[in-house]
């Protein structure tokens, strides 16, 4: 700042000042000093990238993707750009578009697995689940650790009544992350499907051994104990539970759907683009 006092429109140091203050969180500020940059040099793409940045972490995402376009008219051949516009493209939920900014990121960096699970994260939400999948094994294919990548899949498989790949899925997951109920929570519903009642319940008192205060979860691994000492459900018959339970199993599918609202990788912070100097 007391640089600027002698120098008030010197580029570098306006675009210094801009990355410090929003490392500082001072976001607000941030933006005007990488504005007056633009002022001076309206075709410096980093700036319009870092700006976008800033707006996204304001949750101005409409504002922030117009910027990602500036920076793009300027140098389209950066993919972290597209891959940052796809992430708030989707935050928009402006699913079609997200995929097209991902599409555009993979032809020019296909090894990363973030943005083969955020486009599959994209085509689930398209309903597009056989593309979604392709996506999400894509991602586990460069990354075999990444637990988002196989909950992602678990789930397009489940839309596409795959109840045993779902499963597959789910063990790699715990596998991965085993502090974690939401695999556990959606193995006990895919097998409450395949009507193998006393594995969901196992499956549901794993899930509460890790996340105790779910109510729902109590409430579903009561009724499935209640059904299994009442000798109401015959697993060698496959004699189904009553509708009425068979309802709440249905709103519970639902509920781990829409509760468990997963972003797309690292959409916080975005990933920093590599400059040309």
């Amino acid at each position: 700042e007391q640089a600027l006092l002698t120098q008030p429109k010197n580029v570098d140091i306006l675009h210094s000042l801009g990355a410090l203050l929003g490392k500082l969180q001072r976001y607000e500020e941030a933006l005007s000093a990488f504005d007056k940059v633009l002022q001076i040099q309206p075709n410096k793409y980093e700036i319009w990238y870092n700006r976008g940045n800033l707006l996204g972490k304001l949750q101005s995402f409409a504002e922030a993707i117009d910027s990602y376009n500036r920076a793009l008219e300027i140098q389209p051949e950066k993919y972290e750009i597209w891959y940052n516009k796809g992430a708030l493209l989707w935050q928009l939920e402006r699913y079609k578009e997200a995929v097209n900014s991902y599409d555009r990121a993979i032809k020019l960096m296909p090894d990363d697995y973030e943005v083969w699970h955020n486009r599959g994260m994209a085509l689930n939400a398209l309903e597009k689940y056989e593309e979604a999948v392709t996506s999400f094994e894509q991602a586990i294919k460069i990354n075999s650790q990444c637990y988002q990548a196989f909950m992602g899949k678990a789930e397009a498989l489940l839309k596409l009544e795959k109840y045993e790949e779902v499963l597959s899925c789910c063990d790699y997951a715990i596998s991965i992350k085993n502090n974690s109920s939401e695999p556990w929570e959606k193995k006990g519903i895919v097998l409450e499907k395949l009507k193998r009642y006393k594995e969901a319940l196992v499956c549901y008192e794993d899930a509460l051994a890790i996340n105790p205060d779910d109510s729902e979860f109590q409430r579903k691994r009561n009724i499935l104990m209640s059904e299994l000492q009442g000798e109401k459900v015959l697993i060698g018959k496959n004699k189904p539970l009553s509708q009425g339970n068979l309802d709440l199993s249905d709103r519970q599918d639902n509920k781990l759907s829409n509760s468990k609202k997963v972003y797309p990788l690292a959409l916080l912070n975005g990933k920093k683009v590599k400059t040309d100097n």
